[in-house]
């Protein structure tokens, strides 16, 4: 039996031990905290990606792209940003489908020089004398080169084909890198005069980070080119220089294919204001048809010239009609959908070569395109 002395010894060294395990305990539940604090920040923090050309989009590929206006800041630049544009109020949508030039109204300038097409609706071009307008790019493993635009002069397709190549992206794309290009092109517009375009690409890979859209949060690159253009048009051997210098800011993020956020800036109040478009998902709300609020066509024709048949491409809802006329007006064929479609054909085989007009409607809405036929 223990002395009284030694109990008391006894039970101060047990009482020692176990305030030493209950500390011990403590400590490692501080760590497992830590750590899981740790893990958790890790886990939400930003990864700095590189951007490939197969993150980029590739003929066939359709996106619902969103237009939203209002003020946006542009400011943040650096390392491991946070953009947070989550409260974007859609105001249009349009389907963005990208395509091969050979199924655009002007595979015939951009055949041969190009493999990658998409219209664009954001382009406006003073004084409006163009329409439906497509950028043409030669995409490769290793850049991104805008090598012109098409659109329809007085309804006929001209192509403005640039002799000295516009450089967007070079890959692989990351923070940092800069590079620059110069470009110029020239298209005559028949006996009327001509349009050339000129200027100089100043890009600059200025941040990353993650980035918030309606659609959701991801990681990325931003994209900034400062862009400085004149667009010159030719009447009568009178030449009108119009500036169309502007700031163009992409947020790019792996496999994205479209930019999840792009900003233009223009400089020259006469090209408009600032477009403001981002990648989303489908918002019935919005009540898209064949063209979006701007009034900017959302489907596309080809090929024009057509020999047999035309395409139509888009978005057509149910009970849109198409009337084939000739230049006077008059109603050669007639045809109207009973349901949605996403595709329309039109058969041309009984009609002789010459310049049709093509009449597409809705309720609401209408379109006249000049086609020719030509075998």
């Amino acid at each position: 039996m223990l002395s009284p002395k030694k109990r008391k010894h006894s039970f101060f060294m047990l009482e020692e031990l176990e305030n030493y395990y209950l500390a011990s305990m403590s400590t490692l539940k501080l760590k497992v905290l830590a750590s899981a604090i740790a893990g958790l920040f890790l886990s939400t923090a930003s990864a700095q990606i590189t951007i490939l050309a197969s993150d980029l989009a590739a003929a066939g590929d359709t996106f619902r792209i969103s237009t939203a206006t209002g003020s946006i800041n542009l400011t943040r630049t650096g390392a491991d940003q946070v953009w947070n544009f989550g409260d974007l109020q859609a105001e249009s949508q349009e389907l963005l489908k990208y395509s091969s030039p050979i199924q655009s109204p002007y595979v015939i300038y951009f055949a041969g020089n190009s493999n990658l097409c998409q219209p664009e609706s954001w382009i406006n071009v003073p004084g409006n004398f163009i329409s439906n307008p497509y950028t043409f790019y030669k995409s490769s493993a290793g850049s991104l080169i805008l090598t012109g635009r098409g659109a329809q002069f007085q309804g006929l397709p001209i192509g403005l084909v640039l002799a000295q190549k516009d450089t967007m992206l070079k890959f692989p794309l990351r923070f940092g890198n800069e590079f620059a290009s110069s470009f110029e092109g020239n298209v005559s517009l028949a006996s009327i005069g001509s349009l050339s375009q000129s200027g100089r690409r100043q890009t600059l890979v200025d941040g990353w980070g993650k980035i918030t859209t309606p659609l959701g949060t991801f990681d990325c690159l931003r994209v900034k080119s400062v862009v400085q253009e004149i667009d010159s048009i030719v009447f009568n051997g009178l030449e009108f220089p119009l500036p169309n210098n502007r700031t163009e800011y992409r947020w790019y993020a792996k496999g994205g294919k479209f930019p999840i956020l792009e900003v233009i800036v223009p400089q020259n109040p006469l090209a408009g204001g600032t477009v403001i478009r981002y990648k989303d998902r489908y918002r019935p709300e919005l009540n898209t048809s064949l063209s979006d609020l701007n009034g900017s066509r959302n489907f596309s024709i080809y090929p024009n010239p057509a020999q047999h048949k035309l395409e139509l491409s888009g978005e057509f809802p149910s009970n849109t009609s198409f009337q084939l006329m000739d230049l006077s007006g008059k109603v050669l064929k007639e045809e109207r959908l009973n349901g949605a479609q996403s595709s329309v054909s039109i058969g041309l085989e009984e009609f002789p070569p010459g310049m049709y007009l093509l009449k597409s409607q809705t309720a609401n809405w209408e379109q006249v395109d000049r086609i020719v036929i030509a075998r």
